[in-house]
This record gives structure tokens, sequence and C-alpha cells, in this order.
């Protein structure tokens, strides 16, 4: 197991942290369409065809499964995996948001130790999901030292879901099925962030230019 593999998720919540802090910055559009296009590159490039090569193995029924625990995890976190911020959550909301967002990434992290490459798809992606939890819990009114607490316990869930499954053997017997169960979730993720960052589905120039160099990026490392 790579220390660097399980930091980087870590790193990509302080950043997210850092720029939230400093700029206040809600408008995550072309954030957010970089890391979705970033994911779904490296999905297609990098992950699936492992997932497909392998013999005896169909990851097409445990990809949709993790499309549609991805859509009820949703209903408990309220899309902020995709840029809501939910001005509104209360105390209790806001707690089941960060549950749901500490299970799905440490869901995320129990691939990372095979496929490598992907602990860069999630640096990228906890970015934007960072700042909309700091967003969540600053207009909550919550102090710094809380806000800090909350991100921190959400940026170690995927360094915990690595670190689990480099330390249980059972756990690589079903690495695959997992590995395709987190695809589906992050496919769903990042197609719906591509969709909602577009006004009236229609791109600008902007977005296309962010997605276009996603992709790029993605191939490239």
């Amino acid at each position: 197991m790579k220390i660097i593999n399980i930091l980087l998720p870590f790193i990509g919540c302080l950043i997210g942290f850092i720029i939230a802090y400093n700029f206040k910055q809600k408008d995550l559009k072309l954030l957010l369409a970089f890391s979705g296009a970033f994911l779904i590159s490296l999905i297609v490039s990098d992950i699936l065809p492992v997932l497909y090569i392998k013999e005896s193995f169909s990851p097409g029924p445990w990809i949709m499964i993790g499309i549609l625990l991805q859509i009820i995890l949703e209903f408990f976190s309220k899309g902020t995996e995709h840029g809501h911020s939910h001005s509104k959550a209360n105390h209790a909301k806001s707690f089941i948001i960060l549950a749901s967002l500490c299970f799905h990434a440490l869901l995320e992290g129990i691939p990372i130790n095979k496929f490598e490459i992907l602990s860069w798809g999630l640096f990228i992606h906890k970015i934007p999901v960072a700042m909309v939890v700091y967003f969540i819990f600053y207009k909550k009114g919550d102090s710094y030292t809380y806000i800090l607490f909350y991100l921190g316990v959400f940026s170690l869930a995927t360094p915990i879901g690595a670190i689990i499954s480099n330390s249980f053997p059972i756990i690589e017997n079903i690495l695959f099925q997992l590995t395709a169960l987190v695809v589906g979730m992050l496919l769903h993720i990042g197609t719906t962030i591509l969709f909602e960052s577009s006004e009236g589905h229609r791109f600008n120039i902007k977005k296309i230019l962010s997605i276009i160099l996603a992709i790029i990026i993605s191939l490239i490392i």
C-alpha cells in the first residue's frame, strides 16, 4: 500500500477547505465540470478495461448496483457529492448529509490500493465536495473548529477505506465486485455533474474547455 494513494484524497479535502475558507466561492460549476469529466475519463480509460478483461467476472450488474446505491445515498446527502450546498440544512440534516458522504467516501477508498490511478480521481473529486461540506456547516453558523473537525472526519473516510481493504484478506476475494460497485457510484456522480453543470443543457466555452482539459490531464497521468 503506497502512502501517496491514501494521502491524495485527504489532500484534496484540505485544498477544498483552503479554497472555501479564503474565497467563500460558491459557484463551483467549472470545478465540478472538471472533476466530473476527470472521474469519467479515468474510469473509462483505466478501470473499466481491467474489470471487463477479468475472466469469470461480469462487472455490469455490480456497476448498476453501484448506481442504485448512489441514488439511495443521495436521498440522504441531498446531492452534496455534485455541488448542492443546502443553505437551509438544519442540525440533524447536516449530520445525515455528513454521514452519507463518509459512507460513500469509505467505499471509494477500497479499490485504490489495486487501482492506484483512482486516487488521483478522488483527489480532484474531493476538492469541490469538501468546499460544499464547508459551506453547509458555515451557513449553519458552526465555528471553524467544528467545521475543521467535520471536514477531518470526512477526509479520513477514504484513507480508512483503503486501510480496511489492505488489512482484511477477505476483501481481496470480492475486490473486483466492490470496485465495479464504486465505479457505478462514481459514474452516476460524474454524469450528473456534467449534466447539472450545463445551463439549459447548453455548455458554454469555459465548461467545454474545462472538460477537455480534464480529459487530457487524466489521459496523461
